[in-house]
């Protein structure tokens, strides 16, 4: 009898320690399905604010979203295909953290060359791939050991992120050039013109327009044929783009006709680069491929200056009014918008 109240006794020890432990691994098991369905939640808020962002934000909403969601104090995304092209596309720093600024190239150049993830005691760099291979980095720094995966998913959204942004930027690239010159399109010019005018604007800078067309456009289409009027075209727009300052921005006006925003540049400053155009078009000589000749053409230019308070309307009105004053002097030369509309080019004979 005593033996088996001892034997009882023992089973029941042991079950009441199967109990024990059946409980601990029931409560870890739980803990591991909170913090699952956590990191699904957070992964599931982070890709639902990245796609609802268009192309242009997506890369910031990629990474302030992993701040705001408290996966990370610090996020930097780098696109670039080695480690020399790598540039900041976005960053994020969570209130109170010092910023971070960039990476250290030499872990940007291990990244690179491995292809791996290259963990630091508080920072992780993960490699953001495409279908072409890696197109960036994700730099996270103070991640929760709970938050690791949600980075993971991150780093594969990046690369979506990075792939879709270079794409958008393509196509917004063609949809704002006008195809035949090269140069920038007419309705990307007012949107950039308008920005412009709000900078001088609060500003108080210069900024200028010059507007020009090439004369007799319509003899040179009908002596020489329009193809011959496209080359012509493609050239001066090739000139401008090689004679115009940095910070200066030439578009496709419409027909014949192109324009020069010149920002920071004086009324006097603006007519001395559209001398430099109006010269270098005058002395450029184009192949006429038919009859092997080499074909001369001129432009006519206006210049107008950015008064206080005044829209992009009257400033380009302004500007064309000092152009056709070139036109009705005699062609090939500049004129400065003015009360007394001067001609700053000598009269061609």
């Amino acid at each position: 009898m005593i033996f088996l109240v001892f034997a009882l006794s023992g089973l029941v020890g042991l079950l009441l320690l199967a109990l024990i432990r059946l409980q601990r691994s029931l409560r870890s098991e739980q803990e591991r399905l909170a913090r699952a369905e956590e990191e699904l939640k957070g992964a599931t808020d982070m890709v639902g604010l990245v796609s609802r962002a268009d192309w242009r934000r997506s890369a910031h909403e990629l990474v302030n979203s992993l701040v705001r969601l408290g996966v990370a104090r610090s996020v930097i995304l780098l696109a670039g295909t080695d480690a020399k092209s790598a540039e900041v596309l976005a960053s994020a720093t969570a209130q109170g953290e010092a910023p971070w600024e960039k990476v250290d190239e030499t872990t940007l150049v291990t990244l690179f060359r491995t292809g791996e993830p290259h963990l630091l005691e508080n920072e992780r760099f993960l490699p953001v791939t495409a279908d072409t291979g890696m197109v960036g980095v994700l730099a996270v720094r103070g991640v929760a050991a709970c938050h690791s995966n949600i980075v993971q998913v991150a780093a594969h959204m990046a690369g979506i992120v990075l792939v879709g942004t270079k794409l958008y930027q393509k196509q917004a690239a063609i949809s704002n050039t006008d195809g035949l010159t090269g140069l920038i399109n007419h309705r990307y010019f007012q949107q950039l013109l308008g920005v412009s005018l709000g900078q001088a604007y609060l500003e108080g800078a210069p900024l200028s327009v010059i507007f020009l067309d090439i004369d007799h456009f319509k003899s040179v289409n009908d002596t020489y044929g329009h193809q011959f009027g496209d080359m012509v075209l493609r050239e001066i727009g090739s000139l401008l783009r090689r004679e115009l300052p940095p910070d200066a921005i030439a578009a496709r006006y419409g027909g014949e006709e192109m324009i020069v925003l010149a920002q920071g540049e004086s009324a006097r400053r603006s007519a001395q680069l559209a001398e430099v155009i109006r010269q270098a078009v005058a002395n450029h000589r184009i192949l006429d491929p038919v009859s092997g000749t080499h074909i001369g053409v001129t432009v006519s230019l206006g210049v107008a200056n950015y008064e206080l308070g005044q829209g992009k309307s009257r400033l380009i009105a302004r500007a064309d009014e000092a152009l056709y004053a070139s036109k009705r002097a005699g062609r090939n030369r500049v004129t400065v918008a003015s009360l007394e509309n001067v001609t700053l080019s000598p009269p061609v004979s």
